[in-house]
């Protein structure tokens, strides 16, 4: 496998050429063609990333609280460590401002939290993170909360889509004086393979749309019902079509929630409450109590007969959520074969279910058990 490279920063000059940013090891490089390389200008999560830019460089960066940015670290550290674009460096657009047409905030940095040890030496680094506080609220964040190391696991194993969105290149790195996109564009690919001693997760890419300089930090989000939950930055990558000489085949993200204790710092100095992913538990009365990250929830029990219903408890009223029937198996005990097992999303505080398998073949009654499941 060819070496990675992090995605760079975009390095301003008079001509607004690229420069050679630091590359993320195992993270592609996108390039954008006025839809980030076929993307999707002014996607729907377009009011997630903002353009920020220093006197040297250019990158995109993520709005989690009305005054936190976060973005990719490489775009303010250099090779030895040192902070080459200070909190006082930087200007900011508004989230999913058209820079062509808009000016920069006023709002300047006033505290920059970076990851102990963090060299941008172009290898591959899920403490490629920075946070930025601003003197100022920027705008409301699209962003609900930052996803649970938990939750990223699961978006590996099961290869969900996730969205970026951010300003950079509209065409590959290697064009002279390439031009930049005025506007947020995006695009959806699926999570591969996550690294949770590393802290990073790598995208596939496709090979036809892509990111490229100037996307460095861009968030990489995922809707999980009414919650936009921010995965982590762009930090670097090898593939076409920003640099189709690197033979590579990913994007690389920072995760955020490996860095804990960078974000709780952060948040602190911002004055907000931790961006904390939901729990959520099922209590069966007589059973022990199961809880997990996130918002969603799975009753699996054992029953004598397969056919039942789901009912929640809506307005002092049962209302019929979902029906089926059981499969036999045998996890199951020889009185009990048949597993039944139901999964719903559920809103902060406390729903109320019960269960209903009704008078059938193997039970001689309708029987009900009541449930309650509570997201905090």
């Amino acid at each position: 496998m060819n070496a990675p490279r992090r995605l760079p920063a975009l390095a301003l000059s008079a001509a607004c050429s690229v420069a050679v940013a630091t590359t993320l090891a195992s993270t592609p490089a996108h390039a954008f063609v006025d839809r980030v390389i076929n993307g999707t200008p002014n996607p729907p999560l377009a009011q997630a990333a903002m353009q920020m830019e220093s006197d040297t460089s250019m990158c995109t960066g993520v709005l989690i609280t009305p005054n936190l940015v976060a973005t990719a670290a490489h775009c303010i550290v250099d090779e030895k460590g040192a902070v080459v674009a200070g909190p006082e460096a930087w200007t900011f657009y508004a989230p999913g401002a058209d820079t062509s047409t808009t000016s920069p905030s006023s709002l300047r940095a006033t505290q920059l939290f970076l990851a102990p040890g963090y060299v941008g030496d172009g290898s591959a680094d899920g403490r490629d993170l920075a946070f930025l506080v601003l003197d100022g609220a920027l705008g409301t964040p699209v962003v609900t909360r930052v996803a649970s190391m938990t939750e990223v696991a699961a978006m590996a194993a099961n290869r969900t889509v996730l969205d970026q969105v951010g300003y950079g290149q509209t065409v590959p790195r290697a064009v002279v004086d390439a031009p930049v996109a005025p506007i947020p564009h995006g695009l959806s690919a699926p999570a591969d393979v996550w690294r949770a001693d590393e802290g990073l997760l790598s995208i596939t890419a496709n090979g036809v749309t892509g990111t490229c300089a100037g996307d460095s930090g861009s968030p990489w989000l995922v809707r999980s019902g009414a919650e936009v939950l921010l995965v982590g930055v762009l930090s670097s990558g090898d593939a076409a079509p920003c640099d189709p000489e690197e033979g590579g085949s990913h994007d690389y993200v920072a995760v955020i929630s490996a860095q804990p204790d960078l974000l709780n710092s952060a948040l602190a100095a911002a004055g907000a409450q931790p961006l904390t992913a939901p729990r959520t538990c099922l209590r069966v009365p007589g059973e022990k109590k199961e809880c997990s990250d996130g918002r969603a929830w799975t009753y699996s029990y054992c029953w004598e007969a397969p056919r039942y219903r789901v009912q929640r408890l809506v307005d002092g009223a049962w209302v019929t959520e979902t029906s089926g029937k059981g499969r036999k198996t045998r996890d199951c005990y020889r009185d009990y074969p048949y597993l039944v097992e139901v999964s719903g999303t559920v809103t902060q505080g406390t729903t109320r279910y019960r269960l209903v398998v009704p008078r059938q073949p193997g039970t001689s009654r309708t029987q009900t058990v009541p449930f309650s499941v509570t997201s905090t």
